[in-house]
C-alpha cells in the first residue's frame, strides 16, 4: 500500500561539499556558513556532525552556477581552518519528499531510504524535518530515484 505524501521537490545542478576534520567549537558552523553567504551563495542543504576524533564534519549543497564565488568561499574556509579537508562532489541534486507531519507517521524515512537503496541509488546526504525527508544524490540517479519513490508514495 502506498503512503500518501504532499509531493516531491527536486533541485538540480548542485555541488555537494564535504568539510571534514574541522574544529568542534562554538561558532564553527556559523563561521563556515558566513563564508558562503559573503560570496552571495545560497546553501540548499546543511548537515553537521562530530567526528570520531573530537572534530566536526559539515556537508552543504550549493548551486553550481558561480564556480568563482564558490572557490573563493572554499579558499576562505581553508584559510580560516588550515587542517580542514574539502571534498567536492558534482553534479548532484536534492530530492525531497514532503509532508505533512512525518513526526506522527513513523517509518516514512526508513521506507524512502530503503526503497532508494534497493533500487541501487546511493544517498550522499540526508536531512529531515517534521514535514520533509531530503536526500542528496548523484544527479545521474535522479530519474531512477523519482520512479522508485513513486512506487511507495502516493502523490497528489
Amino acid at each position: 500500500m502506498k503512503e500518501r505524501v504532499g509531493g516531491i521537490l527536486i533541485e538540480e545542478e548542485l555541488m555537494f561539499i564535504l568539510l571534514l576534520s574541522g574544529r568542534d567549537e562554538p561558532d564553527w558552523a556559523g563561521a563556515i556558513l558566513s563564508k558562503f553567504a559573503a560570496q552571495g551563495l545560497g546553501v540548499n542543504f546543511i548537515s553537521e556532525t562530530p567526528d570520531a576524533n573530537g572534530g566536526a564534519n559539515m556537508s552543504v549543497a550549493v548551486k553550481l552556477e558561480d564556480e568563482y564565488s564558490l572557490q573563493a568561499a572554499l579558499d576562505e574556509i581553508q584559510e580560516l581552518y588550515g587542517n580542514i579537508i574539502i571534498r567536492k562532489i558534482h553534479p548532484t541534486c536534492l530530492i525531497t519528499v514532503y509532508g505533512p507531519h512525518f513526526k506522527e507517521r513513523q517509518g516514512l524515512a526508513a521506507r524512502a531510504f530503503r526503497t532508494l537503496g534497493l533500487h541501487g541509488i546511493n544517498i550522499l546526504g540526508i536531512s529531515t524535518s517534521i514535514s520533509s525527508i531530503t536526500c542528496v544524490l548523484h544527479q545521474n540517479q535522479l530519474a531512477n530515484a523519482q520512479a522508485a519513490l513513486r512506487e511507495v508514495f502516493e502523490l497528489p
